[in-house]
């Protein structure tokens, strides 16, 4: 089953290019077209499209914008950003908001093609999941609410833990420390990044559960810091090195943009490539962006099955 595109962009032009690519390469059907994000958001919620590509900047709403909206109303489909400007906490918020992918302007037709790639392939997981899902069911008989929200706490924990496992860090110094974070995120129900606690808070929140006297958990707040910020600079390294051997690999391509700054994984592919001689500014790591966007990845993983 290939998926239905709806494309949302106020340049015909633009337009046009994706339709075509889409259609030469039978990557699904474009079943309509929006030019900006107030009538993008009317047909969506009508015709319930399984991919949306749209643009970041629009007359009207601006792409992050309709997609926050369309996701409180219950479309629970597939984003792809279309963007020609690299601002940080633009990509950011848009990735929080519930893009899983970039496109850059001006469009490269093999940048599109690999991208919606990428995501048809894991529409077509979904949807299998999906009627795996539906069929078992109903053979097995309903659990009661307190049951089905564990299992669900089971099934995002499991999300985060494959999702390090996919970086390379898992079991590493610092991986229970994330999971601990991430359950604690998942127990507060945050459903929208106006919702996140801080580092210092959650970080707080998470060694005061277990820690006694206010000195003990001054010092382990200390160190669970120190232990995730070491593990992320792990990831960033083990990507970086994916990237080095294989710049197309399916784990760099999903993780390295999105987790990290993409000037940073340079950086650090230059680290690497120089092994470890000095190449000007070292990699930095953005600890809140990395937490916020784990927590989203693995949060979207699941509601896919359990929505």
């Amino acid at each position: 089953m290939n998926p239905r595109y709806l494309i949302v962009d106020d340049d015909p032009a633009c337009r046009r290019m994706l339709i075509q690519i889409i259609e030469d390469s039978r990557l699904g059907e474009v079943i309509d077209v929006a030019e900006d994000g107030n009538e993008a958001e009317r047909k969506i919620l009508h015709l319930k499209p399984d991919i949306v590509v749209i643009d970041l900047l629009m007359p009207g709403q601006d792409g992050v914008e309709a997609i926050r909206n369309l996701i409180e109303k219950g479309y629970n489909g597939h984003f792809v950003m279309i963007s020609q400007i690299e601002n940080k906490e633009m990509v950011e918020q848009a990735y929080i908001a519930g893009v899983n992918f970039f496109i850059h302007k001006p469009i490269n037709r093999v940048e599109v093609r690999s991208v919606l790639q990428q995501i048809r392939d894991t529409f077509k997981m979904q949807s299998s999941l999906q009627s795996i899902r539906q069929h078992l069911e109903q053979l097995v008989p309903q659990k009661n609410e307190s049951a089905l929200q564990s299992d669900t706490s089971d099934h995002f924990l499991n999300a985060v833990q494959n999702i390090l496992y996919e970086m390379g860090i898992m079991g590493e110094a610092g991986s229970n420390d994330l999971i601990k974070v991430m359950k604690f995120l998942y127990q507060k129900q945050i459903r929208s990044g106006d919702d996140f606690p801080t580092i210092k808070e959650i970080y707080y929140q998470v060694v005061s559960q277990s820690s006694h006297t206010e000195e003990q958990t001054r010092k382990e707040i200390k160190a669970m810091e120190q232990r995730i910020r070491r593990v992320i600079d792990h990831a960033l390294s083990h990507l970086a090195s994916i990237g080095l051997t294989d710049f197309s690999h399916p784990k760099f391509e999903h993780y390295a943009p999105r987790f990290f700054d993409f000037s940073e994984v340079r950086k650090k592919m230059k680290e690497i490539d120089n092994k470890g001689e000095s190449t000007g500014k070292k990699a930095k790591i953005n600890v809140k962006k990395f937490i916020q966007i784990l927590y989203w990845e693995a949060f979207h993983r699941i509601n896919i099955i359990h929505e």
